[in-house]
């Protein structure tokens, strides 16, 4: 599922990886606005892989691929995503 901003609410993005993401909608950006109060806050060091969510601190990544693997036990919870060898 993407990164539904809520209809009006913040929400606080820092050394986070958004990436391979579909919404509820079946929209395939990695980011969507669900109203217009809502506001998405870049604190820096954030990967977005397809450049939808209008990062815009000096160290966010635009449009690489993450490099991630398939949700998958990795020895504890929750189930996630390994991170490839050579990934950002």
């Amino acid at each position: 599922m993407g990164l539904p901003i809520p209809p009006s609410g913040t929400v606080d993005l820092q050394n986070t990886i958004i990436g391979g993401n579909t919404n509820i909608f079946s929209n395939p950006d990695d980011c969507m606005s669900t109203g217009p109060g809502n506001v998405l806050i870049s604190l820096d060091f954030n990967l977005d892989s397809d450049g939808t969510c209008n990062l815009a601190q000096p160290h966010d990544l635009h449009n690489p691929d993450p490099l991630l693997g398939p949700l998958q036990n990795n020895g504890g919870p929750p189930i996630r995503m390994p991170n490839w060898l050579g990934a950002l």
